[in-house]
């Protein structure tokens, strides 16, 4: 994945370009309107973060051109200007979410993920929650845009989880839709695939959640 960030302020910059690197972009950081429109006619982005009060060509300006030009680049615009009508004016000029300084770099990694997922969502049969993001068409697992060796059986509980987000689903459940029948309760088969999803997801593994007694739910939010 590829991404185009404009701001003139170079810390601000270079935070977000850090912290999408963290998501594995690969950036290219531009701190003018004039110099982001040279740059994005030579190359392709998944996704541009553009700051509106840049120096000579403004972020809006530069917003239109792209738009005129035909660029489909995913626009996330973050700006100091917060009023209702700003938002609304770089949405109706072809933005595809807006965001506030002073803004947490939680929040922007938040929200570049949720613009990704609908992109991805657009183009392929994709089921998604959190980090995790399911291409059912090539029957891959992505986490954060990472791909993700697992087996057929972990694909399949995966599926299952991600079809069903936020939904606390039984142990009885879980392996009569993954194995076609329900396993003897002294099995421990589920908890062995439930380890192995468990340590490939990694420090992302806390969405795979324990309900003791009962089963194991997947929450797209961590409290």
């Amino acid at each position: 994945m590829r991404a185009l960030i404009v701001d003139d302020d170079p810390r601000m910059a270079s935070l977000m370009e850090q912290a999408l690197r963290g998501e594995n972009f690969d950036c290219v950081v531009a701190h003018s309107g004039e110099k982001a429109l040279s740059i994005a006619k030579e190359q392709s982005f998944d996704l541009v973060v553009l700051d509106l009060g840049l120096p000579g060509m403004s972020g809006l300006s530069l917003l239109r051109h792209l738009r005129a030009a035909g660029n489909a680049s995913l626009v996330l615009i973050v700006s100091a200007y917060g009023r209702v009508e700003d938002r609304i004016r770089g949405l109706d000029l072809g933005a595809d979410d807006y965001l506030v300084k002073n803004f947490s770099l939680s929040e922007f990694v938040a929200r570049t993920r949720a613009l990704m997922r609908r992109r991805l969502e657009k183009k392929h049969n994709i089921l998604a929650c959190g980090p995790i993001v399911m291409n059912l068409e090539k029957k891959e697992v992505h986490l954060r845009q990472e791909l993700l060796p697992i087996s057929k059986r972990e694909f399949q509980m995966l599926f299952t989880f991600l079809s069903s987000k936020n939904i606390v689903i039984s142990r009885a459940d879980l392996s009569e839709r993954v194995w076609g029948d329900i396993l003897d309760m002294r099995s421990n088969v589920v908890d062995v695939h439930i380890r192995a999803i468990r340590k490939k997801l990694g420090d992302d593994a806390k969405i795979l959640q324990t309900v003791r007694g009962y089963g194991y739910i997947l929450v797209d939010k961590v409290e």
